[in-house]
């Protein structure tokens, strides 16, 4: 059965939510949890597990609940985020059918806390990348139109080599996080790029991942250096140097990335908004929203 894995480190405020979320789900789910003291709870469902893991580091984490899963492919998912269930099995038993798939991801759309019933989408909308299969056209296709990638449905053997190379490179930026994730998928397969609603996300809720993000520039001397050694084995210099090359070229003289280009602007957006509109995963988030927080 199909597992994710769900890393938490001192938000234990949060984790009623998930696990309500997931309890119905046909989807097994292991909660890593890093904080000081256990999350407690009387019971948990019969599909979620939890593990207490005070003081592991996040790479540390997510490769010991990669030893749990026998399944051929992994999903990971923030504490806070509401993946779409069905997207994550229909893309699962696209992945079981074709093993030259990397990595499977979506588009995300985002709610506050006042109105969890009007989404908008997360970060900058943009057309994907029309990838053509040759990795050094790919990577200048990816990088210039970059996308999250990390809370994303993983084929094993990619999320576990990317996951070594975090480990070992313990980089300072946490942005390298994604782009060791982006560059060891392009370099081991096909990236499967699901034009829906993937995931939905609060924005406004303390201690998100976001919002230790410090943008990725070229003073990054160091981690880029780190990401070229762990990186070796499955990517070579000359790609990494291309990938940094094209997606530092879409941060603005602030240090601010920018996420598309002018022209990609009114009308996408407006194809954005369509797609969120009346879309059956939003209004079942909608609904659970409304009874959770009753």
């Amino acid at each position: 059965m199909l597992t994710v894995i769900i890393p938490t480190h001192e938000r234990h405020f949060i984790l009623k939510r998930t696990i309500a979320y997931w309890q119905e789900k046909p989807i097994k789910v292991v909660i890593l949890d890093s904080s000081a003291v256990a999350y407690s709870f009387t019971s948990l469902p019969n599909n979620i597990s939890y593990r207490h893991l005070p003081g592991m580091r996040f790479a540390e984490k997510i490769l010991s609940g990669i030893e749990l899963i026998e399944h051929p492919n992994i999903a990971l998912c923030p504490d806070d985020d509401f993946l779409n269930s069905d997207l994550l099995l229909s893309s699962d038993s696209l992945m079981q059918k074709r093993s030259d798939i990397a990595i499977s991801f979506g588009k995300f759309f985002r709610f506050t806390s006042d109105n969890y019933q009007q989404f908008e989408y997360a970060g900058r909308p943009i057309p994907w990348p029309k990838l053509k299969g040759d990795l050094d056209i790919d990577v200048k296709k990816f990088a210039t139109r970059y996308t999250q990638v990390l809370w994303s449905l993983y084929r094993k053997d990619v999320l576990k080599n990317a996951f070594h190379a975090i480990e070992l490179a313990n980089f300072d930026n946490d942005n390298f996080i994604e782009l060791t994730i982006s560059l060891t998928a392009l370099a081991s397969g096909q990236l499967n790029m699901v034009d829906d609603v993937w995931g939905i996300r609060q924005a406004d809720i303390d201690g998100n991942w976001g919002e230790r993000h410090v943008r990725i520039q070229d003073v990054n001397h160091g981690d880029f250096k780190k990401l070229k050694v762990v990186l070796k084995d499955y990517v070579s210099e000359n790609i990494i140097s291309l990938f940094q090359r094209y997606y530092i070229s879409r941060v603005g003289p602030y240090g601010v990335l920018e996420r598309y280009k002018r022209r990609y602007g009114y009308g996408v957006v407006k194809r954005h908004d369509a797609i969120v509109k009346g879309h059956p995963f939003c209004k079942d988030v909608t609904q659970f929203l409304e009874y959770f927080t009753e």
